[in-house]
């Protein structure tokens, strides 16, 4: 019953605010607080950077995915001309993709 689950973590709370008060009373010296604070922002950055890979990772293989599926889609057409003419349109798109990116800048 919940008294009872109570109860039986009533020791491990007690040991937990023990802790937490005993800790407290510490005080770190200067060069130990930067030291912790340098690992701190080194383990952030390695977490998000390992996020960050994982989330391009995705990205790279679900464009490879659409590709190889544009590319199915066009082996299924039985019309030669009609494919020939899918896969001009399809190099066109992806070579205007891989282009730099030009901004445009509006002349008053």
């Amino acid at each position: 019953t919940l008294e009872e689950a109570i109860e039986d973590t009533k020791p491990l709370m007690q040991l937990v605010f023990y802790c937490l008060d005993k800790v407290k009373r510490y005080k770190l010296s200067r060069e130990a607080k930067t030291k912790a604070d340098k690992n701190r922002t080194r383990v952030t950055e390695n977490h998000w950077r390992s996020i960050h890979a994982v989330k391009a990772e995705k990205a790279a293989e679900e464009r490879e995915k659409k590709r190889r599926e544009i590319k199915e889609r066009i082996r299924e057409i039985e019309d030669p001309e009609k494919q020939r003419k899918m896969e001009e349109r399809e190099n066109r798109r992806e070579k205007k993709k891989s282009q730099p990116k030009m901004k445009q800048l509006k002349v008053n």
